[in-house]
């Protein structure tokens, strides 16, 4: 007991110091660009290898019993959970017999779960990583972990690292709750939604309890006055509270989701809920004030502690299409960090911090399709809508690819399946115009149509004209975006006309056969230069239901596009 009970305080001790301490070739790119793009395929062809080096060292690091543990023999459902959720976005096919094994070990654990000895940690990482290697597969053994994380919900909505417990504060006492304990249990409920039987239904429904405690617990640890989130919120005296780079981003990937998991409710409507928008931005700021908090300015070593950092920027960059955070590119020198500490002696230092180095490397590698612009207030009522879209169209792709691996004898597959992975990015109209073409389609979306100036129409209008294809979408449908978006075709394309695809489109049978009515027109090269959904897709993609027809339809466009745009998968 006393022997475990000292391992238990040395994990948390680390744990609590690490806490405080891919550009495609779109046809139109002007010739200037040439260099640049170069420059890019020789940095993302260095930054492939040392993801295969991260792979290696990962693989070397295994147990006898093939699975992968913190230290001393700690935590082994965790951690194995971590390399294979890292695994599995690295592009290692599941067919790989390490997988296979490791995975077998990690339901051992799943099936025989030891409730009151499991943490948080281990939920999260867990559901995490069922859920993007088979949701439909694991389903039953994800949502029995979803159900031990809700009922650790603290009454204030937080996590701690098990059951909740108390602590004085002050003259009473307070269940003890951490801003990385609770950004895993969300990170783990956010898949878990995904996992429900059936999906679930976007529009209209009852606006779950845990979800509403969570969204006081983020509003309730904000230091308003340092545009922050600290680590752990339950003490005394507020004031003495500050916030940390990593919890700070912590809290604003997870505002997104808890924001996205409650738009459009009954409690909800699309859009309605400015306070965590408000947050969102907010957090930003904290890295716009403080740039020199994005990153350290140097790694000599790849360790937890060092990595955890990038792993929360990283997902702050996935969730808002932000290509700079505090100014930065962070995914440029984010992997630039991480190649240089991998050259250094010693570099592969320890399993969870080469897992959450691999993570990293592995999303700035995929392709990005589509981008949404920023136009002004309502631009992002559906905020993680294309991030949702890509990950649906990704998983789709990937299960085509998989079916094609037919042989288990190999320990590493050179990334498989990394090839039809594909994310997004956010602009506005001060992004460059070289960068709007870099990427072939474009969402503008909204609940109102934008007034856009005499010279944002023009760029627009420029951008179809070049190739890119402008999908207009209203969320949930808006009679003033409909008319608004139809004024500014007929103003700015004079000689075209919205209308109705036809049912024999490919578009609807590039991968599902699906329909939902699409209007549009081609323009003089050939293409679809503008693409209409007057019911609204957007807000139907941000729900995360995989098997809905407006999901459905969004993979099916991303796929008639990209087919058209030689070596975007490469």
């Amino acid at each position: 007991m006393g022997r475990t009970m000292k391992a238990e305080r040395f994990f948390f001790s680390i744990l609590l110091a690490l806490l405080l301490g891919a550009v495609v070739a779109f046809p139109v790119l002007r010739a200037e660009e040439k260099g640049k793009k170069e420059s890019d395929a020789v940095l993302h062809g260095k930054i492939q290898q040392t993801l295969l080096e991260g792979v290696k060292f990962l693989m070397s690091k295994r147990a006898k019993d093939g699975l992968w543990y913190y230290s001393n023999k700690m935590y082994p459902m965790g951690t194995t959970a971590l390399v294979l959720y890292a695994l599995t976005l690295s592009g290692i096919s599941p067919k790989d017999p390490v997988f296979v094994k490791a995975l077998e070990g990690l339901l051992k654990f799943v099936d025989k779960l030891k409730v009151d000895k499991v943490t948080t940690y281990e939920l999260g990482l867990s559901i995490l990583c069922l859920e993007a290697v088979d949701r439909k597969k694991y389903a039953t053994q994800i949502l029995k972990l979803k159900k031990v994380l809700m009922d650790r919900q603290t009454k204030s909505g937080g996590w701690d690292y098990r059951k909740p417990t108390y602590m004085s504060t002050g003259r009473k006492t307070s269940q003890r709750t951490d801003w990385s304990n609770t950004q895993f249990a969300v990170l783990g409920l956010a898949a878990a939604m995904r996992a429900e039987e059936g999906g679930y239904v976007f529009r209209r429904r009852r606006a779950p309890d845990h979800w509403l405690r969570l969204r006081e617990y983020i509003l309730n640890t904000y230091l308003k006055d340092y545009s922050g989130w600290p680590y752990c919120p339950t003490v005394a005296d507020r004031s003495k509270l500050r916030p940390t780079p990593s919890m700070t981003a912590a809290a604003i990937a997870s505002t997104l989701l808890t924001y996205s998991s409650l738009n459009n409710t009954r409690r909800f409507p699309c859009g309605s809920d400015r306070a965590l928008l408000d947050l969102v931005d907010a957090g930003l700021a904290y890295f716009e004030k403080n740039p020199r908090l994005v990153f350290p300015t140097r790694l000599t070593s790849l360790a937890a502690f060092a990595t955890y950092r990038m792993y929360a920027i990283e997902r702050v960059g996935f969730y808002t299409g932000l290509r700079k955070i505090g100014g930065i590119d962070w995914f440029r020198v984010g992997a630039k960090l991480i190649m240089s500490a991998a050259r250094a002696n010693g570099g592969w230092k320890d399993i969870p911090g080469a897992a959450f180095a691999v993570l990293f490397l592995s999303k700035g590698r995929w392709p990005i399709v589509i981008q949404k612009l920023k136009w002004g207030k309502g631009w992002n009522d559906c905020p993680l809508d294309l991030l949702r879209l890509t990950e649906k169209a990704s998983e789709a792709f990937e299960r085509k690819e998989i079916e094609k691996i037919v042989t288990t004898a190999t320990a590493y597959m050179p990334t498989p399946r990394v090839g039809k992975r594909c994310t997004w990015v956010t602009l506005t109209f001060d992004t460059p115009f070289e960068k709007w073409l870099e990427i072939p389609m474009l969402l503008l979306s909204g609940q109102k149509f934008p007034a856009f100036t005499e010279e944002q129409e023009e760029m627009l209008y420029r951008y179809a004209m070049s190739g890119g294809l402008i999908i207009a979408d209203t969320c949930v449908g808006s009679r003033d975006f409909d008319e608004g978006f139809r004024k500014f075709v007929a103003r700015k394309f004079p000689g075209y006309e919205l209308k109705l695809l036809p049912r024999d489109h490919p578009i609807y049978s590039s991968w599902y056969r699906v329909y939902v009515p699409l209007e549009g027109f081609v323009g003089p090269h050939g293409r679809l230069m503008a693409l209409y959904c007057p019911e609204g897709m957007s807000a139907e993609w941000e729900s995360g239901n995989p098997g809905s027809k407006g999901s459905r339809m969004g993979v099916n466009i991303i796929k008639y596009v990209t087919d058209n745009v030689p070596g975007i998968w490469h």
